[in-house]
């Protein structure tokens, strides 16, 4: 699992949830922007978030959902943050062949 938060950027809301889904299929190019901006405040960040609310309906989904549409509705921004520790491990594990480029 990759642990992964998620926050308005008013902090009305934060959550946080699994963002494993989206690194399953991550390019090489989408991995290395994302370590770039130190796994947080960017746009492929953003894209950890929105593949995993489209995961199986569960509170997760839910809630990332709702910041999402609460975040559109007011105007505001949301920041996700993804705990790199988590990321190494994973990569290391599931994708050992990208760890070594990253």
């Amino acid at each position: 699992m990759i642990k992964a938060k998620i926050h308005s950027d008013d902090y009305v809301f934060e959550y946080e949830f699994d963002g494993t889904p989206w690194f399953k299929e991550a390019s090489l190019e989408d991995l290395h922007r994302l370590y770039a901006e130190g796994w947080c405040s960017c746009i492929e960040a953003d894209q950890v978030a929105i593949e995993a609310s489209n995961g199986p309906m569960t509170e997760e989904t839910e809630n990332i959902k709702f910041l999402i549409d609460y975040c559109q509705r007011k105007g505001e921004g949301f920041e996700v943050e993804i705990d790199e520790l988590s990321v190494l491990g994973w990569l290391k594990s599931n994708r050992p062949d990208v760890l070594l480029e990253v």
